[in-house]
């Protein structure tokens, strides 16, 4: 009966001093800040010896913009959780994490708190990236790019997809394609509507289904891939070279983009 659910919640500091006879009566649930719940623990108003339930909703900017008290809070929890369950020989309570984004914070949180935990990404790319990718960072000097790029696709017989930032690189990439054999197309900000670059798509699908002993290689501008997403969105990238970091300072946003390509193959 929802009725006779007790709820307190603290907004702002100071608030908890009227939480207290709440608190004392026993609330069903407690609604606060990280702030407010570590000021409770260090009072001694709040006791987590029956806690059942630990809910982080927008986890990754409350370990971004509260990182000490998460810390502080996490940290007696953990004291009183190995207590509680030692006394009251019941299992833990169920952490639950909610976040928009799966931060390194996030992450830490997860590992240092949970067990048997259960990971639901909402976000198809997101949950690609997380579960379906194998990331390799190559490193090597600025001269011997084209000749890994070369070791790479001759080894490799997947749908390709090269990113580049600079319309200055693309002569040297695609001099160095053809002169070693391979084919190519280029989606650039020269295709001019989404008409054409459909078209261009569909050409490079016909290509994979002629011969699937070359890599079919795409080489695709942050730009293009920008204002084409929609087309993107139905291309099936096996394999993305970053030949290019971004040349923009929003690079999360690129990045995003550019993985955005890999989603149908790995979902």
């Amino acid at each position: 009966d929802a009725s006779k659910v007790s709820m307190c919640a603290l907004a702002y500091q100071g608030h908890e001093v009227l939480a207290v006879d709440c608190l004392a009566s026993g609330a069903d649930i407690l609604v606060c800040t990280p702030c407010s719940a570590v000021r409770l623990l260090s009072a001694h108003t709040l006791s987590l010896s029956r806690l059942a339930h630990l809910v982080f909703d927008n986890a990754n900017l409350l370990v971004a913009k509260y990182e000490n008290e998460v810390k502080l809070f996490m940290r007696g929890f953990a004291t009183l959780l190995q207590e509680g369950t030692a006394v009251c020989n019941r299992s833990p309570p169920q952490i639950l994490i909610f976040s928009t984004s799966y931060s390194a914070g996030v992450l830490s949180l997860m590992r240092a708190y949970t067990r048997n935990r259960i990971t639901v990404i909402t976000c198809p790319l997101e949950a690609s990236v997380f579960q379906g990718l194998h990331q390799q960072l190559i490193y090597c000097k600025l001269d011997e790019k084209a000749d890994k790029l070369l070791d790479y696709l001759q080894h490799n017989s997947h749908r390709v997809a090269i990113c580049l930032s600079n319309l200055a690189t693309l002569a040297d990439v695609t001099n160095t394609l053809a002169n070693n054999g391979f084919e190519f197309l280029v989606l650039s900000l020269s295709v001019e509507s989404s008409k054409e670059a459909m078209q261009l798509l569909d050409e490079w699908e016909e290509k994979q289904n002629e011969d699937n002993s070359k890599p079919n290689i795409l080489i695709l501008f942050d730009d293009a891939i920008e204002r084409f997403a929609i087309n993107l969105s139905f291309t099936q990238v096996a394999t993305l070279i970053h030949f290019e970091f971004p040349n923009t300072g929003n690079t999360k946003k690129v990045f995003r983009s550019r993985f955005y390509l890999l989603t149908e193959s790995h979902k």
